[in-house]
């Protein structure tokens, strides 16, 4: 069953029942781009909504909004959603049915349901050496004779953030002329280990009284870069042995620390207690997904709660056989979010446990081109197809989306069922970034502080070079464009922000001069805008929605017309 919902002129709120509301009252925000990217940025949601309006298209009355379920149930600004059908669940033996309300019990973590951790990143296949890995702390020149900077540091975390931070360790290791001192240069060898969002919480954090375990003791090799970019402009990868029995510099997740149960030293909740410290940055968005050969195009809380917890014996068509539900493991920052999500323990998932992110994309094509997912050929090909499913984060899945889509996600409570994007044709964003698509969450950048919240230079440095906002870099990578073109979320293109994964979120408006908003939908691009190019504030006079600053980004610089921030 699908019910077409438009909003046509302003919005309408479709309420919905027995959503319980989660820290509705404020929004504690880490942001890199504001007070020199270290200090806490705490404000109360009366602080943060100052503008008159979001001058981006979509919902112009964001501002009013106080909870997720507000922002999940308006639909304003020719703003589409579809609704789950939750009718065959009224006789699911999990499940009972009050008066229409749906309600289902998910099983409980029992250690036996733990999933195999993340492995390592595999070899990226280009080497200076023969068949014997290069110790990380000692790199070998190149072959060019380049030779590595002696600074070191020393990442570890998330898959889905490595090909950012490749970028970032391609230009540091070819030095990073400084804007403010004329020219000199930062230069810095990043090791990066891509070993799963909470093995980068694991890395970087652990409580008083005890020390985070030493980088080689949870990954064996990493991920350096070349200083020389290959002919498509990637970045080129090679490989070294782990040899360095002292903590990482710097944890990466997707998740938020707290998320990450069942490690030694995952911290209970958030904010982390000094001497660390938990800096926002890009919002990575996690999907389900189908063959484009499904039929499915919707998928409720409560369904995908009973298939990922139960799989075949979940009774919840058509996600009928375990076998063709492909998941990663606890460790792994896309299972864990979108576990907040439905209420399932990131532990006790069902279905085949893959390794690796190209895991689970491979199986999902297998599925779509022949109908198994090691690539033979069953009976009926479409059959399998109906019953498959699988998990990505988005800036793997949109490259696939002639092969697999997303589905629709149906919060808790709701009556609309919301893609990431507008619509299955389009990679905006929309729904993440104006709070109606609920499965995303900014990245954590992990590591120790002083007592003004500042880093160790170089950490600082890759931090906010991540984050979009570190002046030198700018001159060298349009970061937004990087992320824009990949499917990521910078934080200055959002408009509302979240405490923890899952929970509830208020609007946000970035600060100063930072919204890039306007220059996002450039780049996607957006067909639909209300945007104003703009060289200076005096074009914006008369633009749409209270959008008065000229917000100025981009390799050649762009300006649009944006709502000053507080």
């Amino acid at each position: 069953m699908a019910l077409a919902l438009v909003g046509a002129a302003g919005c309408t709120t479709l309420l919905g029942d027995g959503y319980e509301v989660v820290a509705e009252d404020a929004a504690v925000h880490h942001d890199a781009a504001s007070e020199s990217g270290h200090a806490r940025d705490a404000k109360s949601r009366d602080a943060l909504v100052k503008s008159e309006a979001a001058t981006d298209a979509g919902c112009m009355a964001l501002m009013s909004l106080s909870n997720k379920s507000a922002f999940e149930s308006t639909v304003c600004g020719g703003l589409t959603c579809t609704a789950a059908d939750n009718a065959e669940l009224a006789g699911n033996t999990h499940c009972t049915d009050d008066a229409g309300a749906i309600a289902c019990a998910l099983p409980a973590y029992t250690p036996a349901d733990a999933g195999a951790p993340d492995a390592a990143q595999a070899d990226g296949g280009h080497h200076d050496a023969g068949p014997v890995l290069p110790k990380c702390s000692a790199l070998p020149a190149l072959s060019s004779g380049f030779k590595y900077p002696s600074t070191i540091l020393y990442a570890i975390g998330s898959t889905a953030i490595q090909p950012y931070v490749a970028h970032i360790a391609q230009l540091l290791a070819a030095g990073v002329p400084s804007v403010a001192d004329g020219g000199t240069a930062t230069s810095a060898t990043v090791i990066y280990a891509a070993a799963g969002s909470c093995v980068g919480v694991e890395a970087a954090f652990a409580p008083a009284g005890s020390s985070p375990p030493p980088i080689n003791t949870l990954a064996t090799t990493a991920n350096y870069y070349d200083p020389m970019l290959d002919p498509q402009g990637n970045p080129i990868p090679y490989t070294c042995e782990l040899d360095s029995t002292a903590p990482a510099d710097l944890g990466i997740s997707d998740v938020f620390p707290s998320s990450c149960t069942g490690l030694p030293f995952a911290p209970p909740t958030d904010p982390l207690p000094a001497p660390y410290y938990d800096f926002y940055g890009p919002v990575q968005v996690m999907e389900m997904l189908v063959p484009v050969r499904s039929a499915a195009t919707t998928i409720s809380y409560e369904q995908a709660g009973l298939v990922w917890g139960y799989g075949d014996q979940a009774m919840v068509s058509p996600w009928t056989d375990s076998t063709l539900l492909f998941r990663r493991s606890a460790s792994s920052g896309t299972q864990t979010m979108i576990s907040l999500a439905i209420g399932l323990d990131p532990r006790s998932w069902v279905g085949v446990a893959e390794a690796t992110t190209t895991g689970v994309k491979t199986a999902l094509l297998n599925v779509q081109m022949t109908g198994l997912p090691d690539g033979g050929t069953p009976p009926d090909p479409n059959a399998n197809a109906a019953k498959t499913m699988g998990i990505l984060a988005s800036d793997v899945a949109d490259g696939l989306r002639q092969s697999v889509r997303p589905l629709a996600f149906q919060d808790r409570g709701e009556r609309c069922a919301w893609l990431p994007d507008t619509s299955l044709a389009s990679f905006d964003k929309r729904n993440v970034r104006d709070g109606h698509y609920p499965i995303w969450g900014p990245s954590h950048f992990i590591t120790t502080v002083d007592s003004s919240f500042i880093p160790k230079p170089t950490v600082a440095k890759v931090i906010a070079a991540l984050s979009g906002t570190d002046p030198d870099v700018s001159k060298l990578l349009d970061v937004i464009q990087l992320y824009a073109t990949n499917h990521v979320v910078p934080t200055c293109a959002m408009h509302v922000s979240r405490t923890s994964d899952g929970a509830s979120y208020v609007f946000y408006q970035p600060p100063g001069k930072s919204a890039c908003g306007c220059y996002y939908d450039d780049q996607v691009p957006l067909d639909a805008t209300t945007c104003t190019p703009c060289t200076g504030d005096s074009d914006c006079t008369g633009a749409p929605g209270g959008a008065t600053s000229c917000n100025v980004f981009g390799l050649p610089p762009k300006g649009f017309c944006e709502v000053p921030g507080p």
